[in-house]
């Protein structure tokens, strides 16, 4: 009963960080709000202050908006407007940084590619933008010399190449960048006066695990209200703290809850090219990095380190992100000491950001979009109607699939696809005529929020992906059958009639994924033993131990038997043992 007035009184104490975020208004449409904007008036407060962190370099905001109007006034001269679409194809490092800067400034659009991106994807990516000019790094020149065939870019004064050390030449197919640009021109352009909420900063790809890439629109007026949000919301940080980013800056993680939560603080950031969970610690306290920006997966790897002496009394205080496992948030709590972690959800072309604003355990937290969880048949992939037609909305506490409504506070920007985008809207949900995005995602209520399918359910994601996994075994077993017939006729093994006798009594056994098996299991434990924590002082007084352990700990008759016996035995070796001590 302690525990939860104390849980209550830490709530309420929330509030008043809360409250002027609920009062946040979005940039008007016509506004002046850009990260271009944001990023100057930073500099005007904190230009002699550091602010990027990359293995021997150090900028200050003075000398990187510099570089990032040299490389506008460049672009701008070459004739990119307004409205342009530049590729951006760059491990982390200053200059990409630098490049979106530029890029934002002049109103032109970055078209953010994944650095892994190789072949038919990346043809893809660069082709479906309609870019006008390509900058590439020199670390990632080689992937774009194998397709320069195959796309829309290719003439040598469309692409600017970036040094990247003393490792690499400039190829004969692309631009030196470093010839081209006037370093006198280091002053903030007019032009940028033209920049406004409306405009389109970037396209940031999805993953491609549903089909090709698909880019999705990310407006100025989403960056700003999210980068605002998130750092005063979110992280709670001002120009005195440092961040740890290693995601990487063309995904929205990474630039938006990073490095744009930096820029309107006036923090500094620390960035990598590539997470590297054994070097993590020790960088954390070298450069003082007081917030973390994570996925679940680097926390998963950082958890399996073996403990070290350098994330003892390590400087990360708070961190946000998404994806983390509720395994994983006890270790981070408690074994890391981070004191403030704030899981964010919501889809990149999404129309809603959900934040676990009051830092309770294993929640997505809320938002201030109209939501709705409805229900959905997982095996079927699709959502449930009653027999009236109309989409069924689930109990408190009950999973169901996550839809938000489109409206003035929800713009949906969707997809540079069309047909893509109105794919994933949901009409005449609760009204006619009305439109909802569709997240894809299971979630529930909790007491204070929402939090997203785990356990032992099973969500949508996993049933597509055991479905295509499913598709792909049957596939490689009818291609493996026709090669080994072949092959054991052509060979002389054995005779068509032969193999004919035998083909149907051929089996496939596919290994399964053992760690996830295991993973899945301790997750359940972990949640049957909190429930069981937290329960302890009901049983007894409002539930008997046998409906204890029938429905939290999920023991049977048999199961409860035997551990009665062990615990029996065990009491009985530990009386036995002391008493032999006392002898």
């Amino acid at each position: 009963m302690l525990k939860k007035i104390k849980e209550f009184f830490r709530v309420i104490g929330e509030l008043k960080y809360i409250i002027p975020l609920m009062r946040y208004k979005w940039p008007d449409l016509e506004d002046n709000a850009s990260l271009a904007h944001s990023f100057q008036e930073t500099v005007q407060k904190f230009g002699e202050k550091e602010f990027l962190y990359f293995e021997d370099e150090v900028w200050t905001y003075k000398q990187t908006n510099e570089a990032a109007n040299i490389l506008a006034n460049k672009l701008s001269n070459e004739g990119i407007e307004h409205g342009d679409r530049i590729v951006l194809f760059m491990e982390n490092r200053p200059n990409f940084i630098i490049s979106i800067l530029a890029l934002n400034k002049i109103g032109a659009i970055g078209v953010l590619i994944n650095t892994s991106l190789t072949g038919n994807p990346l043809i893809h990516c660069i082709n479906s933008s309609d870019s006008k000019k390509c900058i590439v790094g020199a670390e990632l020149a080689s992937s774009l010399e194998e397709v320069l065939g195959e796309i829309n870019v290719k003439n040598k004064s469309d692409i600017y190449w970036v040094k990247d050390g003393s490792n690499y030449e400039c190829p004969q197919w692309a631009s030196n960048l470093d010839t081209l640009i006037d370093t006198s021109k280091s002053n903030n352009l007019s032009i940028t006066s033209k920049v406004t909420a409306k405009d389109t900063a970037f396209y940031i790809f999805t993953s491609g695990t549903t089909g090709v890439p698909k880019a999705a629109l990310f407006p100025n007026a989403k960056i700003i209200a999210a980068s605002v949000n998130i750092s005063k919301g979110g992280y709670r940080i001002d120009s005195s703290d440092c961040m740890y980013n290693c995601l990487p800056l063309y995904h929205s993680t990474g630039l938006m809850l990073g490095l744009c939560a930096c820029v309107q603080v006036g923090a500094a950031t620390f960035i990598r090219r590539k997470f590297s969970a054994s070097a993590f610690w020790k960088e954390a306290k070298q450069f003082n990095t007081t917030a973390f920006v994570y996925v679940g997966e680097l926390c998963r790897y950082l958890s399996f380190q073996e403990p070290s002496e350098e994330e003892v009394n390590n400087p990360i205080s708070k961190m946000v992100g998404n994806g983390l496992r509720p395994d994983l948030w006890d270790c981070f709590r408690n074994r890391f000491n981070v004191e403030r972690i704030v899981e964010i959800y919501g889809a990149s072309e999404g129309n809603a950001l959900f934040m676990n604003l009051l830092n309770k355990d294993e929640t997505i937290g809320m938002t201030n979009a109209k939501v709705g969880i409805f229900k959905y048949d997982v095996a079927e992939d699709k959502l449930v109607k009653d027999k009236n037609d109309k989409y069924i909305e689930v109990d408190d506490h009950q999973p169901g699939l996550l839809l938000v409504e489109i409206g003035p506070n929800a713009i949906y920007n969707g997809y540079t696809d069309k047909k893509a985008s109105e794919e994933k809207v949901v009409s005449n949900v609760m009204v006619d005529g009305d439109r909802w995005f569709n997240n894809g995602d299971l979630v529930k209520t909790m007491d204070v929020g929402f939090s997203l399918g785990r356990e032992s359910e099973i969500t949508r994601d996993e049933l597509l992906f055991s479905k295509f996994v499913s598709k792909l075994q049957i596939r490689f077993s009818t291609l493996f059958q026709d090669v080994m017939e072949k092959q054991l006729i052509l060979k002389n093994v054995m005779t068509s009639a032969e193999w004919s006798k035998v083909r149907d009594k051929i089996q496939y056994d596919f290994t399964s994924d053992h760690f996830y098996t295991e993973l899945k299991q301790q997750e359940i434990m972990t949640a049957r033993m909190t429930l069981a924590r937290d329960m302890e002082d009901f049983v007894g007084k409002y539930y008997s131990k046998e409906w204890f352990r029938t429905n939290i700990l999920r023991q049977n008759e048999e199961e409860a038997q035997l551990e009665d016996e062990r615990i029996e035995s065990e009491l009985e070796s530990e009386s036995d043992g002391s008493e032999d001590e006392g002898i």
